[in-house]
């Protein structure tokens, strides 16, 4: 009986029937297929598209949809910011705590708990399925090929967000029987991750370069191999390379060289980088309206739109501010680490602002930084949308006595619940004009900037000289990550970088600033293998003073300073989250990870 029990649940409702409704936000649903037989289904073209298109339909991961509560996605559990919700069980505050334990029953921790494990590999299955019965297919060959690349690709997402989690795992290829052995041993990370990128290509092989704006959420082959070269920079990364009792390959010069194709397919296909009047676009629409798809069809190769209702706890729990008018008081905005403010250099000159040349005044920091920088911070000062005034955002004001303003409440000497303890919120996924109505948003799982910042990576491990192009490529690491830079206005990487280790530096740090918020900072800093650092543990604030005037050492009106607020605890079990118990007692082949 046991055993029954165990086939069940092992890898995520792998048994389950193949057989469910569909959802979508974007696109009509498709007919119940409960009920059809095998012929029914799969000799019938409708009823196979409708299948096959399910993998498309239904997100593994429901990341900005209406109704989710995103406390613990993302970046939150990361270094890069704290979720405004306090809570004991709110994802971000177990996360920080250390205990990835209890993220496993979290309704919110969309990124680690047992019902994204259990999704993934429904997935997994449902791809399985339509490349097993592909021959059945009755249409035409391009709509044939069309469904087997889409299986391929979504094979390879699911086992890549798989993998990067939860560590190596079997690469199943087939739907699996009730009576099959399901204790089946895992691959390495490295050796999972190299599977995930032959499906990928797999994919590309079959996908078209582009797709019209109706179908937008559809895979490319432009997304495809993008994201063959994301999974060889994670097969190649400190974490997969060092994973005890598993010897591993250097890969560096085979990701560089996947980036590159990637590259020169994507830019002869008209993908390319937007201008910077238009970054704002790539991620949501400007006010309530719809996003223009010419802008972020150009550089997003592969991703989705989500939609909030108006004032939907999608939105209040992670990016309204508990002050902006119409705000309830459930608001939690999420807020920025000032460690991540710091890694936004000057514009002026390109350098960071620890560096004595850059010409950065701690007593007015918010001046010639980084353009993204006023993209994904709010910050004390900046003007917001039709507000008619700069935030307030100050601890106390020393003419008074009075803790706390406009935009961070107090009660007494305490911040209330909802409030940034850091002094910043997030900026980058808020609209343009004040929260009216239903925001339309766009997620991406890979666009170009981070295409061109996984080459100038890998190129730069790879040959050591980040301004040597080599062979065929058509960049270097140096001109791919100054791509990047340059979009963004902002000067050529400094001289003084040009070097293997510090241009490295410099690669992550561009990635941090580049895709702020986009969920990559978690596992770059797990693959990186610098998560247990304390430079990437430990959260900081802006503590700010509001002076009674202006002098020439405080020339704001305000003294900015920097504090520690607190430390996330990070141990090495916690660079993979713990596996679903019932699914690790299949058997002695299929191990929980390390320390759980």
């Amino acid at each position: 009986m046991k055993r029954e029990i165990i086939i069940i649940t092992m890898f995520a409702m792998m048994l389950v029937p193949f057989f469910t409704s569909c959802e979508s936000h974007y696109l009509d649903q498709v007919e119940e297929s409960e009920g059809y037989s095998e012929e029914d289904v799969f000799l019938d073209s409708l009823k196979f598209r409708d299948f096959c298109d399910d993998l498309v339909m239904v997100p593994t991961i429901p990341r900005f949809r209406d109704g989710t509560n995103p406390g613990g996605d993302f970046d939150d559990i990361s270094d890069n910011s704290m979720a405004g919700m306090t809570s004991t069980g709110n994802p971000s505050v177990l996360a920080s705590n250390g205990d990835f334990y209890s993220l496993r029953s979290s309704s919110e921790a969309t990124q680690s708990n047992n019902g994204t494990w259990e999704r993934m590999w429904s997935s997994i299955r449902k791809a399985n399925v339509c490349i097993e019965k592909i021959d059945m297919y009755t249409g035409c060959q391009s709509s044939k090929d069309g469904f087997l690349g889409q299986s391929y690709f979504f094979r390879a997402l699911n086992y890549f967000e798989l993998i990067r989690r939860w560590g190596g795992m079997p690469y199943i290829t087939e739907p699996l029987a009730a009576n099959a052995n399901m204790d089946i041993p895992r691959l390495s990370y490295q050796e999972s991750m190299k599977l995930v990128a032959e499906d990928f290509q797999k994919a590309a092989d079959l996908l078209p370069a582009t797709v019209p704006v109706d179908r937008w959420q559809y895979p490319t082959s432009a997304g495809a191999l993008a994201l063959k070269a994301k999974a060889l920079i994670y097969a190649t990364s400190p974490f997969a390379v060092e994973e005890p009792g598993s010897p591993a390959e250097n890969l560096w010069e085979e990701a560089a060289l996947a980036a590159d194709a990637a590259i020169k397919h994507t830019e002869d296909n008209g993908y390319g980088l937007v201008p910077m009047s238009q970054y704002k676009d790539l991620f949501m629409g400007r006010g309530t309206s719809i996003m223009d798809p010419t802008i972020f069809m150009k550089e997003l190769l592969h991703g989705r739109n989500y939609s909030h209702a108006y004032l939907w706890n999608s939105m209040c729990m992670r990016y309204l501010i508990p002050s902006w008018k119409d705000a309830p008081a459930s608001s939690r905005a999420s807020q920025p680490n000032q460690l991540l403010v710091d890694d936004f250099e000057m514009q002026s000159t390109g350098l960071p602002i620890t560096d004595p040349a850059s010409g950065y005044n701690p007593q007015d920091p918010y001046i010639d930084r980084d353009p993204r920088f006023y993209e994904n911070i709010i910050f004390n000062g900046q003007t917001m949308f039709d507000r008619g005034r700069a935030m307030e955002i100050w601890n106390v004001d020393e003419a008074t006595g009075v803790f706390g303003s406009t935009d961070l409440k107090y009660t007494g000497a305490t911040i209330n619940i909802g409030q940034t303890q850091t002094g910043y919120y997030i900026g980058k996924w808020v609209g343009t004009t004040l929260f009216k109505g239903a925001y339309y948003m766009e997620w991406n799982e890979i666009r170009m900037a981070g295409l061109y910042l996984i080459f100038a990576e890998a190129a730069n491990e790879a040959w050591g000289n980040p301004s040597a192009k080599n062979g065929s490529c058509r960049y270097s690491a140096e001109e791919a990550i100054n791509l990047v830079r340059n979009r963004a206005e902002m000067p050529d990487i400094h001289s003084k970088f040009l070097n293997q280790n510090d241009f490295r530096e410099r690669v992550r740090k561009e990635r941090r600033v580049e895709l702020a918020f986009e969920g990559e900072r978690l596992f770059d800093i797990r693959r990186w293998k610098i998560a247990h650092l304390p430079e990437n543990r430990d959260y900081w604030r802006m503590y700010i003073t509001k002076l009674p005037a202006a002098t020439p050492e405080y020339p704001t009106g305000f003294k900015y300073e920097p504090q520690f607020l607190k430390t996330r605890v990070f141990d090495e079990k916690h660079y993979l989250f713990v596996i679903k118990i019932d699914d690790t007692e299949i058997g002695p082949n299929f191990l929980q990870n390390p320390g759980w």
